[in-house]
């Protein structure tokens, strides 16, 4: 009896089919109380808008930072204040098309950051470490032959590195009622990800 250690690797290629996009509304000034009121102005306002040129809903989206700091010196304007708002929804290139046209034409003091990821990517992490794993008795199944013994059975396996993980996302739709001029980009397929997994395996030998 013994052992036989293996490692295994699989990747696959995926095309995203969520989003996340996250916009923060920012000001600076001496008077936290003046730029505290412009962010929320800018924020309600801009909501509003969101409404209108898109059929998501208020509860569609979600408060993420909210906060008012005052810097070092009263008298600079090193004061800042940010409010941070997100939604969570099917990948619509369309829909981060629509609103930053309209961040830019309303000249919205703000940053915007989308993140693209794939609704079931547990899934696909089950299949990849499988693949893997695979691999890694294929390699056992050799030494194992050329050794003389034969391979009775799985002692452990790990997944190197982080565990993969998932994208939480609401259920909504992003669907929309206006129209942008960015014809070519609107219609830009989702992002290409690549998931890799390396399992180490011991297997016993007899």
């Amino acid at each position: 009896m013994g052992t036989i250690e293996t490692k295994g690797k699989a990747e696959r290629k995926y095309e995203c089919d969520m989003m996340a996009v996250t916009i923060t509304f920012q000001e600076n000034g001496a008077d936290p109380t003046v730029i505290s009121k412009a962010v929320m102005d800018s924020c309600e306002k801009f909501i509003g808008e969101m409404l209108d040129f898109s059929k998501l809903e208020i509860k569609d989206i979600h408060i993420d930072e909210d906060n008012v700091e005052e810097g070092r010196y009263s008298s600079d304007a090193s004061n800042s204040a940010n409010r941070t708002i997100s939604i969570q929804t099917a990948y619509d290139m369309k829909l981060v098309n629509l609103i930053r046209q309209h961040l830019n034409e309303g000249r919205y003091r703000h940053n915007i950051h989308v993140d693209y990821e794939y609704s079931k990517v547990n899934e696909l992490h089950a299949l990849v470490v499988k693949e893997a794993l695979l691999e890694a008795k294929a390699q056992a199944d050799t030494l194992a032959e050329s050794l003389g013994m034969e391979i009775e059975g799985l002692k452990k396996a790990e997944e190197q590195g982080g565990r993969y993980t998932d994208f939480m996302v609401c259920e909504c739709e992003g669907g929309l009622v206006g129209c942008s001029n960015y014809a070519l980009t609107d219609d830009l397929a989702g992002k290409i990800k690549t998931m890799s997994v390396e399992v180490h395996a011991e297997w016993k030998v007899k």
